[in-house]
């Protein structure tokens, strides 16, 4: 079952005439042994479907970038997983190809998660041979190591917001809650920053990759206290240990969620 992305998706599969009524003919058959589902971005029809059928095993992307876009894949699907006895498959290690420059690192977080084992894309025998040497001398990352990462990653810089928590100060704005739908718009992906052109080229094609930006931008709609164009946040940059100018990445997110009404 493939990307339910939402809870009513995932009600569709089980309900009378859904796509599981055919799974259980087939399994009946003797044709098929087990089910799996699977989904990228934020899990709700994931955990929706965890929580309601012993489905075989679960893929899902697992990687340091997203983990501050779709935090609860970590935080509360994998944990689900687990009490629930679903084998879990990560996948997306490399953010869609995003974490190039560092797939050391990148394999290495993902590993250290407790998944049951990890798909990993490949179009040459060197990366292959990459993989496998990564796999083959895999140590589980540290706390320490893991803190280390988010601060020096490139991909997540001086842009992507670690939800931290650190510059939650009375603003009237939630930053972490502001900066999850943006997560949920583009991934944090365009900071508007000038970037060499195959890096633009990469952004660019994978920042909607989960084709989520209606569902972002309808709850920032809803909500009653959004970003205003006119105030000005830099008091909260002092308060970012990344080094996030927040005044700037409150502007850019309200433009992307709001398109049409402010251009930074």
């Amino acid at each position: 079952m493939h990307e339910p992305q939402t809870i009513d998706e995932s009600k569709q599969i089980l309900a009378p005439g859904g796509a599981m009524e055919a799974v259980h003919a087939i399994r009946e058959a003797g044709k098929a042994s087990f089910v799996g589902i699977s989904g990228h971005g934020r899990p709700a029809g994931l955990l929706h479907a965890i929580e309601k059928y012993p489905y075989d095993v679960l893929m899902t992307g697992f990687n340091y970038y997203d983990h501050f876009n779709f935090p609860q894949v970590e935080d509360e699907l994998l944990p689900l997983c687990i009490e629930k006895g679903t084998a879990v498959l990560g996948m997306k290690a490399l953010a869609d190809g995003y974490l190039y420059r560092n797939p050391l690192e990148a394999i290495r977080y993902t590993l250290s998660l407790p998944i049951s084992s990890l798909v990993l894309g490949i179009n040459s025998r060197a990366y292959l041979e990459k993989d496998l040497e990564i796999a083959s001398s895999f140590s589980p990352m540290t706390e320490e190591e893991k803190a280390q990462l988010y601060t020096s990653a490139p991909e997540l810089g001086t842009y992507v917001c670690r939800l931290c928590g650190k510059c939650s100060d009375g603003v009237g704005l939630n930053p972490q809650h502001i900066f999850l739908l943006e997560g949920l718009f583009d991934r944090q992906m365009d900071s508007l920053d000038e970037i060499d052109p195959p890096q633009y080229a990469l952004q660019e094609r994978l920042k909607h990759w989960f084709d989520q930006r209606a569902w972002a931008q309808r709850e920032y709609e809803e909500l009653k206290q959004k970003v205003d164009p006119s105030r000005d946040y830099s008091s909260l940059n002092k308060l970012c240990p990344y080094g996030i100018d927040i005044d700037r990445k409150f502007k850019i997110a309200h433009a992307k969620l709001l398109p049409n009404q402010y251009i930074y």
